[in-house]
C-alpha cells in the first residue's frame, strides 16, 4: 500500500490485545495504547509511557478483545509533549 509522501510500499500489523481485566476502561478508537501485561493495553499513559500501538475499535468492558495496530502508519491527537514512540 503506497502512503502519500512516505515513499514505497506501507506495511502494518494488527495484533488482537485485551483491555484490562479490572478498573475503569474507556478505550477509544484511535487512541495510542501501552502494554501493561500479556496482550493486555491501556490508554491511561504516563508522560514516560512507551507507546506500544493504535487501537483501532472502542471499549468500555474489562478484558474485551480490541485490535491494535503495532506497525505501520498512525496519527495520534495529543497536547503538550509527544509521547515517546
Amino acid at each position: 500500500m503506497a502512503y502519500g509522501d512516505i515513499g514505497g510500499a506501507v506495511t502494518e500489523l494488527v495484533i488482537t490485545c485485551q483491555s484490562p481485566s479490572s478498573g475503569d476502561v474507556n478505550i477509544a478508537k484511535g487512541d495510542a495504547v501501552k502494554l501493561t501485561g500479556a496482550y493486555t493495553v491501556d490508554n491511561a499513559t504516563d508522560a514516560e509511557d512507551v507507546v506500544f500501538g493504535q487501537a483501532l475499535a472502542d471499549t468500555t468492558e474489562n478484558s474485551a478483545a480490541i485490535p491494535v495496530k503495532v506497525r505501520g502508519i498512525c496519527i495520534f491527537a495529543y497536547t503538550g509533549t509527544a509521547p515517546t514512540v
